[in-house]
């Protein structure tokens, strides 16, 4: 939750429209997603941990619905 916070933040300040925990057409869950100012769209996927990061093998599914996919971790 921390995390996803000072994200969003951090992209509002940048002035993107965030939704968080946005459902994808394959029923997945993207944590945040973001529109620049540009218009592209960004996935970002939040881990609490490197063990979060290991075991995840979802996240290629999300890179077909941005134009940029991140991480955001502490």
């Amino acid at each position: 939750m921390v995390i996803r916070r000072g994200v969003q933040r951090l992209l509002i300040q940048s002035g993107a429209a965030l939704l968080p925990e946005l459902c994808l057409p394959t029923g997945r869950r993207a944590d945040l997603v973001a529109l620049t100012r540009k218009g592209d769209i960004w996935i970002i996927e939040v881990k609490s941990s490197i063990e979060d990061f290991r075991v995840d093998r979802k996240w290629p599914e999300y890179r077909l619905f941005c134009d940029r996919f991140y991480f955001a971790t502490h």
